[in-house]
């Protein structure tokens, strides 16, 4: 920050004010550009991992944005064309119907392709404590 000479309280107080107001600015830019940041990487992660019969499932991933307001902002990924599905694919799931599945507890197989919530949570901090370096040496 510039060096700023102060005469009176009243400038002292006015250079605080604006401290603030540019730190308050920067951290909320930081923070969605890493939300923003850490989407994007997740986003292209779970459609190169998800499984490719037709590539319809990989495409249709995509993200919206869930809540932008004073002090919130997120970002939702989801499966736009077979909402139903991940579930059903990350874990695999019990086959119901004929009494031969029924009786031997037949399962699918499983395709694990979306992160878990821990590795996107430490995608996230490196993605903001980078933003926030990167903002706060602008100021």
């Amino acid at each position: 920050m510039a060096d700023v000479k102060i005469q009176t309280a009243g400038e002292l107080q006015e250079a605080v004010q604006k401290s603030l107001e540019a730190v308050r600015i920067a951290s909320i830019t930081a923070l969605e550009t890493a939300v923003d940041k850490t989407s994007k990487e997740t986003l292209k992660e779970t459609r190169e991992k998800s499984p490719k019969r037709t590539g319809v499932y990989a495409k249709s991933w995509t993200s919206r944005k869930t809540s932008e307001s004073i002090g919130a902002y997120g970002r939702e990924i989801y499966q736009k064309k077979k909402p139903g599905l991940p579930h059903l694919l990350q874990d695999g799931h019990e086959i119901t119907g004929a009494e031969f599945f029924r009786k031997n507890k037949t399962r699918t197989r499983a395709f694990p392709h979306i992160p878990p919530d821990a590795e996107v949570e430490k995608a996230f901090e490196e993605n903001l404590m980078a933003e926030i370096d990167k903002e706060m040496g602008k100021t």
